[in-house]
């Protein structure tokens, strides 16, 4: 599991998670589950 940071991208409207500096998970859309380990840590489920 990566750990990351969920972020508000303006530019495309939509959460994503912020692994790096230039290393993301690529948005998260409507109904898409995550899980969020208590702290900072997350983890996407992809479709």
């Amino acid at each position: 599991m990566k750990q990351g940071a969920l972020i508000f991208d303006e530019r495309t409207d939509r959460y994503d998670i912020r692994f790096d500096l230039a290393d993301y998970y690529g948005g998260l859309h409507c109904g898409q589950c995550f899980d969020r380990d208590g702290g900072r840590a997350l983890e996407a489920h992809p479709d």
